[in-house]
């Protein structure tokens, strides 16, 4: 077995073997972005609503004060959407980004492997 170049001029050892990536699984790549888009969706929602704490309880807070002594209604209503904004984050979030993952990875893995065929695809060296 010939050592074949590495990087400009720099011969790869014996011992490792090159291994071309050809083509790949669309429905396994785009599983396996599924569940990464799903583990950082949850995160981003996690901050988000975190995030949201900070900002966003004090506003409902005293926005709902202000109308309950300007009106006789109660700040139910605001608080229920509130609760209804921190569940967004923490559910919505990551199922749509679950759903974006999927797609994109599915026509991430379709054009990679149109594009390998021209390019004999990735060269890996095991």
């Amino acid at each position: 077995m010939q050592p074949t170049q590495f990087q400009q001029g720099q011969k790869i050892p014996e011992q490792l073997e090159v291994v071309r990536i050809k083509k790949v699984g669309v429905l396994s790549v785009a599983l396996t972005c599924a569940l990464l888009s799903l583990i950082l969706g949850f995160i981003f929602g996690i901050i988000a609503l975190i995030v949201s704490l900070f900002i966003a309880a004090p506003l409902i807070y005293s926005l709902g004060g202000v109308l309950a002594s300007s009106t006789s209604s109660s700040t139910s209503a605001l608080e229920l959407e509130g609760a209804t904004l921190y569940l967004t984050f923490l559910l919505l979030i990551p199922l749509i980004s679950t759903i974006f993952g999927f797609i994109f990875g599915a026509v991430f893995a379709l054009l990679y492997n149109l594009i390998a065929k021209i390019t004999k695809g990735i060269k890996l060296y095991a």
